[in-house]
């Protein structure tokens, strides 16, 4: 078998072809699934930042709260982290008390969504820069239980963001979604509400409130890879919604690493994208898996088409119609500057949450069109 690294696949000679399948399922890469070199940043820059403050991450236990961790220990800041999963929280906890013994971390097992607990969190540690990480993002589990989409997503960002502004941190930084941008599910059209809430809050406080907008992260917990890899190791076959979806994607370190750098440049009300090149059809990823493991697509492991989720997307974008998207000083991130006036919004969000309740569940896709003229709920 001829096996070029070009198409995604391993090098040539790497495992015999009679390999057992859980050895192959062992050549899987995802760097060589993107078809680009991974991006890499100021990392100069981020570490002159971080260094030796206290920060905070929401979702600290999760793929990209725990590789955040990872790269803000090793530039020696103090540490919070904050993670309704226990397990989790104790394996990121355990792997930086054992690689960075030097380094304070304080992990705490706490829920967003209750804001006296998150209060005083905040009054006692008071975090100078915040990476809130923590969200439901299973599209397709939040389009059956959009109430806990609001709370998280929307609920658990408000009390984050108006802890932080309360002690005065001096950054805080939203993880967000390219699903956010004109929404068609639940999951996206609360996230998209807590990008409104951010900008809005920047308008208020001394914190400055920043966003990073985020494609498909390879690997991640629930990513299409990391099912395609489980689904590869039973022998398949892997489940494809439309032969047609595509999506852009980039690494967990790229995840991370855009992130940090969003802290380190961000002025206040800023939306921060990483080039990602291409998007890539869902289909050709599950096809190059196959490769990866030295078999061959559709002969050894079939790909099913199952028909798309209720709320997915044959593809997405980065911005919207209402934002202007700008170069900074790095080639590969640029920023959006949103038009629309976030203060107005942000009132206006605070009066819905204000009496917003569990038996809002039925009606939450309504008032999500009201808040959201381009949610289009598919």
């Amino acid at each position: 078998m001829n096996i070029q690294d070009s198409s995604g696949d391993p090098p040539q000679g790497a495992l015999q072809v009679g390999a057992p399948l859980n050895q192959r399922i062992q050549l899987i890469d995802f760097e060589k699934l993107l078809n680009r070199d991974p991006n890499k940043l100021d990392t100069k820059l981020i570490e002159d930042f971080i260094f030796g403050k206290k920060v905070c991450v929401s979702g600290g236990g999760g793929s990209i709260g725990s590789e955040l961790v990872r790269q803000i220990a090793a530039m020696s800041a103090e540490l919070l982290l904050i993670e309704r999963n226990e397990n989790g929280l104790a394996d990121i906890e355990n792997e930086i008390n054992h690689e960075f013994p030097d380094v304070s971390l304080v992990g705490l097992v706490a829920d967003i969504t209750n804001k006296k607990e998150i209060n005083s969190i905040f009054s006692d540690h008071k975090p100078e820069v915040v990476f809130h990480a923590a969200a439901h993002k299973h599209v397709n589990l939040m389009e059956r239980s959009p109430w806990q989409a609001i709370q998280n997503n929307v609920i658990g960002t408000r009390n984050l963001a108006e802890a932080s502004n309360s002690i005065g941190s001096k950054n805080f930084i939203l993880i967000s979604t390219d699903k956010a941008v004109n929404p068609s599910s639940v999951m996206g059209a609360t996230k998209k509400l807590a990008e409104m809430l951010i900008l809005g809050m920047d308008t208020v406080s001394v914190t400055n409130f920043d966003i990073v907008r985020f494609g498909n992260v390879i690997g991640s917990n629930g990513s299409v890879a990391l099912i395609f890899k489980n689904q590869i190791a039973k022998g398949g076959p892997l489940t494809l919604t439309d032969p047609k979806m595509e999506r852009y994607f980039m690494t967990i370190p790229e995840a991370a690493e855009l992130t940090l750098q969003a802290s380190s440049i961000g002025n206040g009300g800023e939306i921060f994208v990483l080039d990602m090149g291409e998007p890539i059809l869902i289909k050709t990823l599950a096809e190059k898996m196959i490769r990866q493991c030295l078999l061959e697509p559709y002969k050894d492991i079939d790909i099913a088409i199952i028909g798309a989720k209720p709320g997915e997307k044959l593809s997405e974008i980065l911005t919207g119609r209402d934002e202007i998207l700008e170069n900074t000083q790095y080639s590969k991130i640029q920023k959006i500057i949103p038009t629309k006036a976030p203060k107005s919004e942000l009132k206006q969000l605070q009066e819905l949450l204000k009496n917003l309740s569990f038996e809002d569940n039925g009606n939450i896709k309504s008032i999500l069109g009201d808040l959201i003229p381009e949610y289009n709920p598919s």
